[in-house]
């Protein structure tokens, strides 16, 4: 199977798990939009037999500096940010999002934007 393919299996079976820890971590919440927007290359052309998470993440490239100064996360912790983001599956290494965290994380922008114009 095609880590593409593998991949797309995987982000239709995405569960609400990470949500709450999203909730409670601005970090996490900035680095997820960062991630959403960064120059994220992912390699899904590649078949294997057994196909994993871990197999799709060794064929994606990202620049974790950048996106930690895009997020405005401190150096420092992205790596760990990071890591926490992909361990509770809101990020993908083709760059996209947990559709659940993107949902969530759209409807607080749009009650701050609320908040504001109101």
């Amino acid at each position: 199977m095609r880590l593409k393919e593998y991949l797309e299996q995987q982000k239709a079976g995405s569960t609400n798990d990470g949500i709450l820890v999203l909730l409670r971590s601005r970090y996490l919440q900035d680095f997820c939009l960062a991630w959403r927007n960064a120059d994220v290359e992912f390699k899904g052309d590649k078949s294997y037999k057994k196909p994993s998470l871990e197999r799709c993440w060794q064929q994606c490239q990202y620049d974790l500096e950048s996106i930690s100064q895009v997020a405005g996360v401190p150096y420092s912790r992205s790596a760990q940010i990071f890591e926490q983001a992909k361990g509770l599956s809101l990020i993908y290494p083709d760059g996209s999002l947990n559709q659940n965290a993107l949902r969530v994380l759209n409807q607080m922008a749009q009650q701050e934007i609320r908040r504001l114009t109101e």
